[in-house]
């Protein structure tokens, strides 16, 4: 309702009104249809401004989902052998604004290959983006308690987060994504796909 409004009440009934009161007033022809546009062109050229600084404006949606992050350690022990094998999934964030945005973490749950992290009671900062930047939270490390059967493996990343003007974190992102990551035959990460339910897979290489 409000769109239709905006988009057609407000730019229409005012040059209407014009029009019918030059009409009652018996002005000329030609000075009603010159009043009627010029009200119409004004309103519709503010609708436009005020559209767009309402956007520019605008808070929420400005802060976007981007990308799963796979951060791979290993260790290897004094004689060269593999002793320490593990990952950290995380979620990487867009500041889509012209100002500032800040977000904080309330829960993020990851799994790999039937893994989890440690169970350590959670302390999440806010963090602030500048503008047209980018942010990321990381889950805590998933170590490999087995050797890898296969190639590829599965896992996941639940995260809920709040985000809004920095003191004023009003709007929530909930990012739930699986993710698919390939390893070589020595175990080292190479690449990981990632997707939401009815979403295309979208492939990340480990550079």
């Amino acid at each position: 309702m409000g769109q239709v409004i905006t988009t057609w009440l407000l730019p229409t009934v005012p040059p209407v009104i014009i029009a019918m009161i030059g009409y009652l007033q018996n002005f000329p022809l030609f000075y009603i249809l010159i009043g009627a546009s010029l009200a119409f062109g004004g309103i519709s050229a503010g609708l436009l401004r005020f559209s767009e600084w309402r956007y520019f404006n605008q808070v929420e949606d400005r802060l976007i989902f981007n990308n799963v992050l796979i951060h791979h350690f290993t260790k290897k022990n004094q004689n060269g052998i593999l002793s320490t094998n593990g990952l950290r999934i995380g979620i990487q964030v867009k500041n889509d604004a012209m100002f500032p945005i800040s977000f904080k973490a309330e829960k993020v749950y990851s799994e790999f290959n039937g893994w989890n992290p440690p169970k350590t009671k959670p302390n999440f900062q806010e963090i602030e983006l500048p503008a047209n930047t980018i942010g990321f939270q990381y889950d805590e490390n998933i170590l490999f308690l087995t050797d890898l059967k296969q190639e590829t493996c599965q896992g996941s990343i639940d995260c809920s987060i709040i985000y809004g003007k920095p003191g004023n974190l009003k709007y929530r992102l909930r990012i739930n994504q699986a993710v698919f990551c390939n390893f070589n035959e020595n175990e080292m990460y190479t690449s990981h796909i990632y997707a939401q339910a009815n979403d295309d897979l979208k492939t990340v290489k480990n550079d």
